[in-house]
């Protein structure tokens, strides 16, 4: 069996972009006529990383969120004042991330 590789580099806006593509025609490839046990998709450098690190963040956000909203109920023993916290700054930060977009002329 001869052994081909395809690679190629992007730019980090695209991974994301093509990596999708790239799923959609292997996709579109293991349905058709192609015999597919001669070949092997894998994935490699940053797209790899990125899957790996959005693993980890499916854990870690959720046990973070945990951990302050105890501290808080902790600081006031009770949860109303912890929740009231932790659902105004869900709803301020985008508006922040906004104004300090706007402020620094980033598009």
């Amino acid at each position: 069996m001869i052994a081909r590789l395809v690679s190629f580099a992007l730019r980090q806006r695209f991974l994301i972009i093509i990596a999708s593509v790239a799923l959609m025609v292997w996709g579109a490839i293991s349905f058709g006529k192609l015999p597919i046990d001669a070949y092997r998709f894998d994935w490699g450098g940053e797209y790899k990383e990125y899957l790996a690190s959005r693993e980890q963040m499916k854990i870690i956000v959720p046990l973070t969120v945990l951990l302050i909203l105890l501290i808080l109920f902790a600081l006031y023993g009770n949860l109303k004042f912890p929740l009231i916290i932790f659902f105004s700054v869900l709803v301020t930060e985008p508006v922040g991330g906004l104004a300090a977009l706007w402020i620094t002329h980033t598009n």
